[in-house]
């Protein structure tokens, strides 16, 4: 069992015993992953968020309440439903990407949209012999613009 400690400000901390925890049924485990469980298929569940995020609020009250709906449409439109009430619209931004895809994000930092002049390099190599007259080395790079 769990001793309870004072803390620093006057409150207090849970320190476990070894082996113990304070969440034995562990981390919940998300919406798809439950409904792949049960035995959707992906398919299934990308088009049933698919339909869902077309429908209004109303409808996605009347499925949820509806005691013939799946757990896959109740789900969906809990998500759907609390996020819209909420003004917190991540569920569903995560819906979306999941059948549509994460869309591409572009950064432009450096030139404001304005295309990058690449100056033209061109590079000769030109190899000799060592000559003993002149003491060259070798090989010579020459580099124009």
């Amino acid at each position: 069992m769990a001793k309870l400690l004072p803390g620093k400000n006057g409150g207090k901390y849970q320190v476990w015993e070894k082996g113990e925890s304070g969440n034995p049924k562990g981390r919940p485990k998300k919406p798809v992953l439950q409904m792949k469980v049960v035995g959707y298929k992906l398919a299934e569940i990308n088009d049933t968020i698919q339909a869902m995020c077309s429908m209004t609020a109303q409808q996605l009250r009347e499925i949820w309440e509806n005691p013939n709906s799946t757990i896959l449409e109740k789900t969906i439109a809990s998500a759907l439903r609390k996020g819209i009430e909420k003004g917190n619209l991540d569920s569903v931004e995560t819906l979306l990407n999941r059948v549509y895809g994460k869309p591409n994000e572009k950064l432009d930092i450096t030139t404001q949209g304005e295309k990058i002049n690449q100056p033209k390099v061109q590079v000769e190599i030109i190899t000799t012999t060592k000559n003993e007259d002149t003491n060259d080395k070798g090989i010579s790079g020459l580099i124009n613009e």
